[in-house]
């Protein structure tokens, strides 16, 4: 009966805080399923990103609806730019997302192997936008034998939540397998990748795009109960 008395009393006092958990979660329930419906979106659409922008010109590359599928962007542009004068070539892709963990699995060191590519080492570097403010990049290096020789260079870096790093593991942890709120901003990831067969044409490219990529990102954005 003692033990009766314990487990029956230890319940009682359980109850409040099962009762508060549930109306907790009930709560992020909500307010997730709002998020998922109404997710972060860059401060203007990627789609209205320059064609032109100084010597480069650039033109549309759609992905295939499976490609989109598996990448889960909220928003996103893949084009290519060429530089006439320079003879320089790169390809830009600008993904962005407010659900972190559907970028996880798309850096340039996992998606290009899967393609093929044989990865030949990476370095950081950083460029200089027209503001003057440096960034920090990723210059990853790609070879592939089949069928014949071909190398490949990708610059690589993220915004996350208006910041700017080159190493995923800044949103790989737990609390960013959901979208989550933090002094009412939701976090989310930009992700600028840059590929071309020079360094230097990718970061040249890189620098002049820089000062025009950081307005599209979201600075806060209020959570709405």
């Amino acid at each position: 009966m003692r033990v009766f008395r314990t487990i029956w009393f230890s319940a009682v006092l359980c109850c409040p805080g099962l009762l508060t958990a549930g109306y907790a979660y009930r709560l992020a329930a909500v307010r997730l399923d709002a998020l998922v419906q109404e997710p972060v979106l860059p401060v203007m659409p990627l789609s209205s990103f320059p064609y032109e922008i100084g010597g480069w010109e650039g033109e549309d590359q759609p992905l295939r609806d499976t490609i989109l599928e598996v990448a889960g962007n909220d928003d996103y542009i893949h084009r290519s730019y060429q530089h006439p004068e320079l003879g320089y070539y790169v390809t830009l892709y600008v993904a962005f997302t407010s659900q972190p963990r559907n970028m996880l699995g798309h850096r340039p060191r996992v998606c290009y192997a899967g393609a093929g590519w044989e990865h030949d080492g990476s370095e950081p570097q950083e460029v200089v936008s027209a503001e003057g403010e440096t960034l920090p990049v990723l210059v990853h290096y790609f070879h592939k034998s089949v069928p014949n020789q071909t190398r490949i260079v990708v610059l690589n870096y993220y915004f996350i939540n208006g910041g700017v790093s080159t190493d995923y593991r800044d949103f790989s942890g737990f609390l960013w397998r959901l979208p989550t709120f933090s002094r009412d901003q939701i976090r989310y990831v930009a992700q600028v990748q840059i590929g071309s067969v020079s360094s230097t044409a990718a970061i040249s490219f890189a620098s002049e795009i820089a000062s025009l990529i950081r307005p599209y990102m979201p600075v806060e954005r209020a959570d709405k109960e």
